[in-house]
This record gives C-alpha cells, sequence and structure tokens, in this order.
C-alpha cells in the first residue's frame, strides 16, 4: 500500500515541479522586462540620438533572450534539488 502511494506521488510531484517553474519562469521574466522597459524609458533623448536603434534593439533581445534562459535554467536547477531531497 505505501508503495502505491509513493509510486503515485512521484508523477503528482513531477507535474508539481514543472508547472512551478513555468509559472516562477514567466513571473522573473515578466519582472525583469518591466525593469528594462522601464530603465529604456528613463533614460536620456540624448542617448536614443548617439545610439543606433538597431544596437539598442539587438542589445536588449539578446540580454533578454539570456536572461529568461538562466532563470529557467535557474529554477529548474532548484525544483530539481528539492525534489532530490525528497525522493
Amino acid at each position: 500500500m505505501l508503495l502505491a502511494i509513493w509510486t503515485a506521488s512521484i508523477p503528482a510531484a513531477t507535474l508539481f515541479k514543472e508547472f512551478s517553474r513555468t509559472i516562477g519562469s514567466i513571473r522573473a521574466a515578466r519582472a525583469i522586462h518591466d525593469g528594462f522597459l522601464l530603465s529604456i524609458a528613463r533614460a536620456h533623448l540624448s542617448w536614443f540620438q548617439k545610439t543606433p536603434t538597431g544596437r539598442i534593439v539587438n542589445r536588449l533581445g539578446q540580454d533578454i533572450s539570456d536572461i529568461d534562459w538562466y532563470v529557467m535554467l535557474t529554477l529548474r536547477n532548484i525544483l530539481d534539488s528539492g525534489n532530490a531531497a525528497i525522493y
């Protein structure tokens, strides 16, 4: 009986882990993106005049992509560690 409960809890824990990772990644990405947009909106006009638009777009696009990737990996590692500690 205990083995059946244990076996049934593994898929539930995996589902919870994946759901938590997805929601956490989305929340973290939203907070980071909002911060980026706020800092861009507060930049001086002279910065926009000096910096080519393509450079701004490429830089922010790459930075956001990198951050999204590393946030997801970090959350995955944290949840995997917690899952390994339980099972």
